[in-house]
């Protein structure tokens, strides 16, 4: 039993690892994403203004701030 959970964590940690670069290389900056207990967190850097609107509209969504 604690072997399948090892095996089914490592293989969620690969999986978040590969989105994780995924979306980096999409969005053009460094992208993390964390595990927690009940739930997840993404966190994408942008340096400036500019950089956020260039995320924003990779992602989908329009207008300036």
């Amino acid at each position: 039993e604690k072997q399948k959970k090892t095996e089914s964590s490592k293989i969620s940690n690969l999986y978040v690892q590969d989105m994780e670069k995924k979306l980096a290389d999409y969005l053009g900056t460094k992208v993390h994403i964390k595990k927690l207990s009940n739930k997840s967190k993404m966190i994408v850097e942008f340096y400036s203004n500019d950089d956020f609107e260039r995320i924003t509209r990779k992602i989908g969504l329009k207008g300036t701030l």
